[in-house]
């Protein structure tokens, strides 16, 4: 019996080991494949040519090899894509003509048929439902993200920020690369991009700020650990903050509004962080551990030394913000000053947009299709040789697209989350270090939520999947510290 117990588990050790090899391919190749033609929201980039189809293969590599339990370490976000993605297909399904034309807002459109002389045509909810599909196929690479760091081994889960972090780094050296060159550069990846500025791997400076910026918490988490010996590793910290320091005035650089704000944001999320680590004294072990008057003395001076040095950090980064304040460096800066005529016409289309969600509120005009349905409320005034591909504002265009529903779900996505963390402030004194990589998560989902006010950041692939996975890491149970 012995016998054949080992034998079976030599023939599941074997059968696992070609399965993590194929599953550490895939992840390496999937986001290879996502930072180098991910980082725009057109649908018509050449790169999704080869990014979409990847995903729908890894798709189905996940779920032949994917257990139970994998599936429960990412159940919330995974029922948060599944849902949107259910809404998007009944937006396709064709209706009958008696029950489409009692739509909200489709009485133009009956107006022409009757004009046009055709007969009722059965329709789906979707106003422009060749966007809605494309919408729907976008969700493939994020579900894709989702599932390939599901069945990564469990223990290598939270070194996920880890290829986040590089990428972000890898960007600024391209957006370096995009500076020396002309405004022409093959170094910028997309056609319809923002030539001249520090874009990286996207299309758009803000949406490169606002990944560099949602970064930054992951650093300080990953920065933050104990030696052997107990004592804070003063080396791994240094080195985050060096990290954190670079970013910032890089940040400043690249030219975004709203990144100044993200960025000093995201600094104090880094700062949360690490007064939480250095107020709960390190993990579970530690905090049993009885210690004399003596001992205690010292740790409490050992916290405010450290307290203290977490507080002269952020006078440096306010420094380096005055700094380049003054000395007029930093092109985000300069341009909170200037006139802006995209900025102008955000504020401008802002009633107008909010006008749609209040009419589109119940079921939506179709996810995708806000360029087409805008043209219907476009007023003369607001007219350009350029066109308003995006609402500027993913929250109203949100509603505009898909209506009450998804707005519930989001609604129910809130409630869990405040549930969970009420979980994870009970809990931070016995798993701290599953608390901080969630409280890391959180304050990038945050930043990304922020961001999403004024542009569309969450539409590109690449932030996409970080906040995607950014869910998986915040709603990962407590107290489980194999994952």
């Amino acid at each position: 019996m012995n016998q054949s117990t080992q034998i079976l588990g030599e023939r599941a050790n074997g059968a696992a080991m070609p399965q993590n090899k194929m599953s550490k391919i895939l992840f390496y190749l999937f986001f290879a494949c996502l930072f180098l033609g991910g980082g725009t929201a057109r649908d018509d980039a050449l790169s999704l040519i080869i990014l979409r189809p990847l995903a729908i293969a890894v798709i189905g590599y996940c779920l032949l090899v994917i257990d139970k339990n994998q599936i429960n370490r990412i159940k919330i976000p995974l029922m948060t894509v599944l849902g949107l993605g259910l809404i998007m297909v009944i937006q396709l399904i064709p209706l009958p003509p008696a029950i489409w034309s009692m739509l909200p807002n489709r009485e133009l459109l009956v107006t022409f048929d009757k004009l046009a002389g055709l007969e009722p045509i059965w329709r789906p909810i979707s106003l422009s439902p060749s966007k809605t599909m494309n919408s729907l196929m976008a969700l493939s690479v994020g579900l894709a993200g989702l599932l390939l760091y599901a069945i990564q081994p469990a223990p290598r889960n939270p070194k996920i920020m880890v290829v986040f972090i590089i990428a972000g780094f890898a960007s600024t050296l391209l957006a370096f690369i995009q500076l020396s060159g002309p405004m022409d550069s093959i170094a910028y990846s997309y056609r319809i991009t923002n030539n001249g500025s520090l874009v990286g791997f996207f299309a758009n400076r803000n949406h490169h700020a606002t990944m560099l910026c949602a970064i930054i918490p992951m650093i300080a988490y990953l920065g933050l650990k104990y030696d052997d010996k107990s004592n804070l590793d003063y080396k791994s910290a240094l080195i985050a903050g060096a990290l954190i320091m670079f970013l910032f005035p890089f940040i400043l650089q690249i030219g975004s509004r709203s990144g100044i704000f993200q960025a000093v944001l995201s600094v104090v999320f880094a700062l949360i962080i690490a007064a939480i680590f250095i107020l709960n004294g390190g993990t579970k072990k530690q905090s049993h551990i009885k210690q004399d008057k003596w001992t205690n003395a010292q740790a409490v001076k050992k916290k405010r030394m450290q307290l203290a040095a977490i507080g002269l950090f952020f006078l440096v980064i306010l420094s380096i913000a005055a700094l380049s304040f003054y000395l007029s460096r930093a092109e985000a800066i300069d341009r909170l000053f200037k006139e802006d005529a995209i900025e102008d016409m955000r504020s401008l289309v802002l009633p107008i947009t909010t006008k749609m969600a209040s009419d589109f509120w119940l079921f939506g005009a179709g996810f995708g299709s806000f360029e087409h349905v805008y043209r219907i409320y476009e007023p003369h005034n607001l007219l350009r040789i350029t066109y308003l591909n995006q609402a500027h504002n993913d929250w109203v265009q949100f509603a505009i697209e898909g209506g009450i529903f998804p707005i519930l779900i989001i609604g129910a996505l809130f409630i869990k989350g405040m549930a969970q963390f009420k979980s994870l402030w009970t809990a931070r004194h016995d798993d701290i270090k599953n608390v901080l990589a969630a409280m890391a998560a959180a304050g990038s989902i945050i930043l990304c939520i922020f961001a999403s006010v004024g542009d569309y950041p969450v539409r590109t692939p690449i932030i996409t999947v970080f906040i995607i996975i950014s869910l998986a890491i915040y709603f990962k149970p407590v107290g489980n510290k194999a994952g």
